[in-house]
């Protein structure tokens, strides 16, 4: 990448890494295209919504999704599993890959390995 604005590599990686310089055209040039592509048309509408008869509708109403990241992980994990899924089918237990312990002032803290 350093070499596409004229500066030398920064560390060993970036000299030993491929010249990026051919993954770019010079806009005036028309890429010259050497196979067939055809278009896949979504099947599933892309402006359809859930209905009233979803599953979890009622506790997603009361989640916070104003704002990324708001709302409860679990729970909204939850919903969208069911959703999906379907109502019968169990959801795994979430994995955490932080281990918690109590410090001595009574909050969490990460543990060291």
């Amino acid at each position: 990448m350093e070499l596409i604005l004229g500066m030398r590599p920064l560390s060993q990686f970036d000299t030993r890494a491929t010249p990026m310089g051919n993954a770019f055209i010079d806009l005036d040039e028309e890429p010259a295209l050497d196979f067939e592509y055809s278009m896949i048309t979504p099947e599933q509408p892309l402006d359809e919504t859930n209905t009233r008869a979803s599953y979890g509708v009622e506790q997603s109403l009361e989640l916070d999704l104003s704002v990324e990241d708001r709302a409860a992980m679990q729970p909204f994990n939850r919903i969208l599993w069911h959703d999906t899924k379907g109502a019968d089918v169990p959801m795994p237990d979430p994995k955490f890959n932080c281990r918690l312990n109590a410090s001595p002032q009574g909050t969490l803290a990460a543990e060291d390995d």
